[in-house]
């Protein structure tokens, strides 16, 4: 995305929501969609890309949080946030 670094903060989660699509989307042969750091506005559209585009989506808070869980040998699925928090696996 076309955005100084600085400034992805600033954008909506309906900007990411819309980038993110159209570059699954221009890559048909993609099997998950991966979004590296946080400052990604992107905890309300997860589940939406999800259902929309079939395929997983990885946010750097949601997989950070399995990951703690999984270190402190700890299961406590949350739903809203994609299948990663949902099932825990």
């Amino acid at each position: 995305m076309d955005v100084d670094f600085e400034k992805v903060p600033e954008l909506t989660s309906g900007q990411v929501h819309d980038f993110v699509k159209g570059a699954f989307l221009a890559n048909r042969t993609a099997e998950a969609i991966y979004m590296l750091g946080p400052a990604w506005r992107a905890s309300d559209i997860i589940e939406k890309l999800e259902s929309e585009l079939g395929v997983p989506v990885v946010h750097a808070l949601p997989a950070q949080c399995w990951d703690i869980q999984r270190h402190l040998k700890a299961r406590i699925p949350v739903k809203g946030f994609g299948r990663l928090a949902a099932e825990m696996p």
